[in-house]
């Protein structure tokens, strides 16, 4: 045998069989070895193993090796092909497999996002983080030995002191630098070559930033979301009219009334074409136009809007549902807006009620409600009624949604004409000081509820015989509410007539004189 080669299998088993100890396990005659040697020199199968198919292939090879060899470059050829193509169709398969997997998986981790931040609750966020510093400094305080009494006295301190600051204000920063902004910065990087999943995940923080009443902040991730989906899918699918329903939902809030109607428009036809009346996205985008005609005071196509999809919705999901119950708030508010008292209270004391049922108190929504059948009180003179209500949204709002969100404004506005109305002018000149301040530095320039805050501030002031240091306000006031509808708007009437009055009291008669030209006929 030569150095370094394997032995022959054959070989060993014919020399292992021949030693065995037990005279059953050896050859039974000489005989009988020399012929399994001589079949082992042939290349036969020897008869001391099982002759297997392997085997007795192995030794048909070696009988007739050139046979075999051309045979063997053939059916290796094929093999080969066989190999190759099978090898890249499964490694392809795979690849494909693994390629719409990670698809599948970046979508649900998107959509999970997603799902998170339409679940953003940054009251509690603010209430959490409150909590946390206060349990950590607790924490310190024992480590460092104080008692335990020393330790509660501590902390109840330090609570009283970030009482003072807005937990939710602090959270809604806290959201903004390192989750929001953050993520809009991954997705276009992470993302750049899924430009569907980027839309997608840009719409949900767009929508976020709009909830949490950063206005300015949902504009840019709205506008690249919808780009997006036009561009790849078009401007009537499902995906793009959600994000056009996005956007025009943000312009009307920040009374950019006109791109509104534009793109709600489109989207209430386009839905409406594929979807049919029977179709919660119809309905909920017939319920935006309702707010936006109230908005505009084009009632009549705001009530017959609201008055259609209430009906449907009733049929589709019963008086007691979330979106029955917003449908009914919105179009009990065109009503109030209207004049129509009778009507409107009905539905918005349902409307509440049902909130307050299926939301509860702590829900922003049910405060909107609140302020919504406030607002018609007030119009019906029954402002005993409405101030309660006023004051809840202004406490439960301030604590849900910080006291930066525009929805605060609307509520401290309401509130502080109401102390007008009841003589309560220091209270309201406070309140409404603070107000304005605010809705300058959050709001864009311009923005109607600024425009009213302005003129509800004035109205303090006045009531405080503080004549000229009303001019400037009820001035500003007066242009922001008159570039946005007419001279002949009451809010606009109610600007005119005040300046006159300002006028007068600080001895400018030329300047009432000429306010006085432009009070309406009807008004006087």
């Amino acid at each position: 045998m030569e150095a370094g080669r394997a032995p022959d299998v054959d070989l060993e088993t014919i020399t292992g069989k021949s030693l065995e100890k037990e005279a059953d396990r050896r050859y039974a005659s000489a005989a009988a070895l020399s012929d399994d040697i001589g079949r082992y020199l042939d290349s036969r199968p020897i008869l001391a193993r099982a002759p297997s198919a392997i085997y007795q292939l192995q030794k048909f090879a070696k009988r007739n090796r050139a046979l075999v060899v051309g045979a063997a470059a053939t059916a290796i050829a094929l093999v080969a092909g066989i190999v190759v193509s099978t090898t890249f169709g499964i490694r392809e398969a795979n690849q494909r497999r693994a390629a719409e997997q990670a698809q599948l998986d970046t979508q649900a981790v998107v959509e999970f996002q997603e799902s998170m931040l339409g679940e953003i609750d940054v009251a509690k966020m603010g209430r959490g983080l409150t909590d946390d510093l206060a349990a950590r400094l607790a924490a310190g305080l024992a480590e460092r030995g104080e008692s335990p009494a020393q330790v509660q006295a501590t902390v109840a301190a330090f609570r009283k002191q970030l009482a003072q600051i807005n937990s939710t204000d602090a959270a809604l920063q806290v959201l903004d630098t390192n989750i929001l902004s953050r993520a809009i910065e991954a997705s276009a990087t992470q993302f750049a070559t899924r430009p569907l999943v980027r839309a997608q995940l840009l719409r949900a923080i767009g929508d976020t930033y709009f909830k949490i009443g950063l206005y300015d902040r949902a504009e840019p991730p709205l506008l690249t979301s919808r780009a997006l989906y036009d561009s790849l899918l078009g401007p009537t699918a499902d995906q793009t009219l959600a994000s056009m329903r996005s956007l025009g939902g943000l312009y009307m809030n920040m009374s950019r009334v006109d791109e509104a109607e534009s793109l709600l428009t489109h989207v209430l036809r386009e839905r409406l074409k594929r979807h049919g009346m029977k179709n919660h996205d119809a309905l909920g985008s017939m319920d935006d136009l309702v707010v936006l005609y109230t908005d505009m005071q084009r009632f009549a196509e705001a009530e017959s809007l609201g008055a259609i999809a209430l009906r449907e919705c009733r049929a589709l999901k019963g008086d007691e549902d979330k979106f029955t119950l917003t449908i009914m708030a919105n179009y009990a508010w065109a009503l109030t807006q209207d004049g129509k008292f009778g009507e409107a209270e009905s539905l918005a004391v349902k409307a509440l009620a049902g909130r307050r049922k299926v939301l509860g108190n702590e829900d922003a929504e049910t405060m909107t409600s609140a302020n919504n059948l406030g607002v018609l009180y007030r119009q019906m003179g029954r402002d005993d009624a409405a101030e309660p209500l006023f004051r809840e949204d202004y406490e439960m709002t301030r604590r849900l949604l910080g006291d930066d969100h525009p929805d605060l404004l609307v509520t401290m506005t309401n509130l502080g004409r109401l102390y007008c109305a009841r003589g309560k002018f220091a209270e309201a000149e406070s309140l409404l000081a603070k107000t304005v301040a605010t809705s300058k530095r959050v709001m864009p320039p311009g923005f109607f509820g600024t425009g009213i805050s302005l003129l509800s501030y004035a109205d303090a002031l006045i009531g405080l015989g503080r004549y000229r240091d009303a001019e400037a306000p009820m001035r500003e006031g007066h242009d922001i509410v008159l570039a946005l509808t007419d001279p002949h708007d009451r809010g606009v009437q109610h600007a005119t007539r005040a300046l006159v009055e300002i006028y007068e009291r600080t001895g400018r008669p030329a300047e009432a004189a000429k306010w006085r030209a432009k009070v309406d006929p009807a008004e006087e």
